[in-house]
């Protein structure tokens, strides 16, 4: 009599993988290839790189990658990580590049006192990673990288158990993969190759102070400063003089605040990727700015020759050019705002941030 073969989880998940690693399916859905044969590329991880690994190409199109995640001190291979469009390494030799995820402890972002029979707490615990994109030969860091994953907020009423006085909201490692797997491919596509970047992060708390400072620039208020060079032809000669210069004076300095400012923020070493996303904006809000106040700077300087003490006030020749500085102040207005706002949001966010570091 034929005995039924009993099939453990852990025996049918190898038929399972056998089976799907025969049709072939494509990676990373499945890993149909010996993951622990990976694990030496930790040492690209950690800066020493690995001899054998296949060189990187930075013309490379579709360069060949292992994601190495660590937690707790344990290290593995997670294909998860890597979208559908990215190509995965089998081997070491095959392995032009690395993606390192180091996942933090959970720290305490926010504590929710509540009243009652007692009192009692919810504790809502983040969530970090750590990730860099390095050369597997080499062990070059080429990008970097702070995520950061927080719980549900606190619920306006909890239910505690007898004697409970604590509760906490957790994030699950899971809920980073989303995360992951839109970052890798966009540091490969933009790897710096230049050898200046280093695998330190600063703490989040810093990330936030270095950028809000190096936001503190007057161009925030270029509206309330460009109004004084707005042409007016209904004004006095003297009024349209003085509006003239000043409109040439004030665009000179908020030009030179905008000028710091993106040298400032360029240098700000944001890996946090919401805070390096602040970065872009407020990067993109400043070129937008500088276009609009170059263009009112030419036209005080056009205005000045219709506008002078040696050939008198041309008002015809200066009402078109009055009706483009209104034009552009209102846009300045508009964009200095925008700037404003930005900058307090990211200002409230710090204190939060401080409390994400150990």
């Amino acid at each position: 009599m034929l005995k039924s073969q009993h099939l453990t989880p852990k025996f049918l998940g190898r038929r399972f993988l056998a089976m799907f690693c025969a049709i072939a399916l494509p990676l990373p859905l499945v890993s149909c290839f010996n993951n622990k044969a990976l694990l030496p590329l930790q040492a690209a991880c950690d800066g020493e790189g690995l001899a054998e690994a296949a060189a990187y190409d930075p013309d490379a199109t579709n360069p060949s990658i292992v994601a190495l995640a660590s937690h707790k001190g344990k290290t593995k291979v997670q294909g998860q990580y890597l979208a559908e469009d990215v190509t995965p390494a089998k081997t070491v030799a095959e392995a032009q590049l690395v993606a390192c995820i180091n996942f933090k402890e959970p720290t305490v972002v926010e504590k929710c006192t509540y009243i009652g029979a007692g009192a009692s707490s919810i504790r809502r615990m983040g969530r970090k990673a750590e990730v860099k994109l390095v050369a597997a030969q080499t062990g070059q860091v080429l990008k970097t990288g702070l995520l950061l994953k927080e719980p549900e907020t606190c619920p306006q009423s909890a239910t505690f158990s007898q004697g409970q006085t604590d509760k906490t909201l957790n994030v699950d490692l899971k809920e980073f993969k989303d995360t992951l797997v839109a970052w890798i491919p966009t540091a490969i596509a933009n790897a710096d190759t230049s050898g200046t970047l280093t695998a330190e992060f600063l703490p989040l708390g810093q990330q936030c102070e270095v950028l809000t400072e190096a936001m503190q620039t007057d161009a925030r208020w270029s509206g309330s400063s460009i109004e004084y060079g707005v042409i007016n032809v209904t004004e006095t000669d003297s009024e349209l003089r003085v509006a003239v210069s000043m409109g040439q004076s004030n665009t000179e300095e908020l030009l030179t605040e905008i000028a710091d400012s993106r040298t400032a923020l360029n240098a700000a070493p944001i890996s946090y990727d919401q805070l390096a996303t602040v970065k872009a904006d407020f990067l993109e809000n400043l070129a937008s700015l500088e276009k609009s106040l170059t263009r009112f700077q030419e036209l005080s300087q056009e205005a000045e020759a219709f506008a002078n003490f040696t050939n008198g006030v041309n008002r015809q020749k200066l009402n078109p050019i009055g009706d483009e500085t209104k034009t552009l102040a209102a846009d300045i207005a508009e964009q200095s705002e925008s700037m404003e706002e930005l900058y307090k949001s990211t200002s409230s966010r710090c204190f939060d941030l401080k409390q994400m570091d150990p």
